[in-house]
């Protein structure tokens, strides 16, 4: 199981931080975050389509035989691998681009505000919100928590799909003997 659950994490967690830190540059550029966190998140739905590929070549491995138990510590394990190589990858980009990353998507969001025609005193208010929301932002420990809360939900919940989609259906099985 571990073998299934390093090799897919792995392939997974690589797939997600690469896009993600290849996204970040390309869309923060241009200043639209707002696209570049759709686009990270529909990669991340992809690349997590390897727990359910995982999932199934263990099941593959096993006599096409699996339980729902099985199958889900198999998604859980590739999840939590590619869920630390997600928070590894992006506190390595951090640590280079951290400052930068805090200015762009800081000034971005002000200006949205802007834009929008909110009152001097709203984006004052807001501007000061999002200094304090940076400032925490810089601490490792929340921001770890705050990146891991960015994938594993939904890495969870597609374990849990795919856990039910590849499930051995015992009926058949007591049919078939």
């Amino acid at each position: 199981m571990k073998r299934f659950v390093f090799k897919y994490g792995i392939i997974s967690g690589l797939i997600i931080i690469i896009s993600a830190i290849f996204t970040i540059i390309l869309v923060g550029e241009s200043g639209s975050f707002s696209i570049a966190e759709w686009l990270g998140y529909l990669i991340m739905i992809v690349a997590l389509s390897m727990i359910f590929i995982g999932i199934k070549d263990y099941k593959k491995k096993n006599n096409n035989i699996i339980d729902f138990k099985s199958a889900f510590f198999v998604g859980i394990g590739i999840s939590a691998v590619a869920s630390l190589i997600y928070v590894i990858g992006w506190e390595i980009y951090f640590s280079f681009n951290g400052e930068q990353f805090i200015s762009e998507y800081s000034t971005n969001s002000i200006q949205k505000l802007v834009d929008n025609g909110l009152s001097p005193e709203s984006i004052d208010k807001a501007t000061k919100e999002m200094n304090e929301n940076m400032e925490t932002y810089r601490n490792m420990p929340y921001r770890m928590a705050i990146t891991i809360m960015e994938i594993f939900p939904i890495a969870l919940l597609i374990t849990i799909i795919s856990s039910f989609i590849l499930k051995t259906k015992t009926s058949k099985q007591s049919s078939n003997n």
